[in-house]
C-alpha cells in the first residue's frame, strides 16, 4: 500500500496538471451543446454497461447535474448572457462546485473523475473527434 502511494506522488505531475488546466480557457461550449451534455450526463446511468465502456465515467448525479445547469444560467460567476457561451475551465467549476454536496466518502473519486471528464471533452476538441456528451 505504502508503495502504491510513493509511486502515485512521485508520478504526479504539477507542472503539467496547471497547464492542462489553465488551457481550459480555450475551449467553449455553446448553449447546444452544453444542453446536450446535461441531457446526456441524465441519461448516462440508464447505459447498458457494454456502451459505458466506450465513453468516459461520468461521476456526477442527477442532483448534481441539476446544480450545474442552475449555475449556468443563473450564477453570475458562470453564466453568459451574451451567446449563452461557456469556456470548459468553468464548466470544470461547475462540476467542482456541484459535487461539493457529496459525501466525503465519494468526494475524491468524483472530484479526480470530472477533472478526467472534462480533460476528455478537451482532448475531444483537440482531436476532431465528437464526444458522445456533446452529440
Amino acid at each position: 500500500m505504502r508503495q502504491n502511494l510513493v509511486k502515485l506522488l512521485k508520478g504526479f505531475n504539477i507542472e503539467s496538471q496547471i497547464n492542462a488546466l489553465n488551457k481550459l480557457n480555450q475551449y467553449e461550449l455553446t448553449e447546444h451543446q452544453f444542453a446536450c451534455l446535461l441531457g446526456r450526463s441524465r441519461l448516462y446511468k440508464y447505459l447498458k454497461p457494454e456502451h459505458k465502456k466506450q465513453i468516459p465515467m461520468l461521476p456526477l448525479n442527477d442532483s448534481q447535474i441539476s446544480l450545474i445547469a442552475n449555475g449556468f444560467y443563473h450564477d453570475p460567476n458562470y453564466c453568459k448572457s451574451e451567446g449563452f457561451r461557456i469556456c470548459l475551465w468553468n464548466v470544470y467549476n461547475l462540476f467542482t462546485d456541484a459535487i461539493k454536496t457529496s459525501y466525503i466518502d465519494s468526494f475524491l473519486g468524483r472530484n479526480a473523475g470530472s477533472t478526467d471528464f472534462i480533460m476528455h471533452l478537451k482532448n475531444s476538441f483537440d482531436s476532431g473527434k465528437e464526444s458522445w456528451f456533446l452529440s
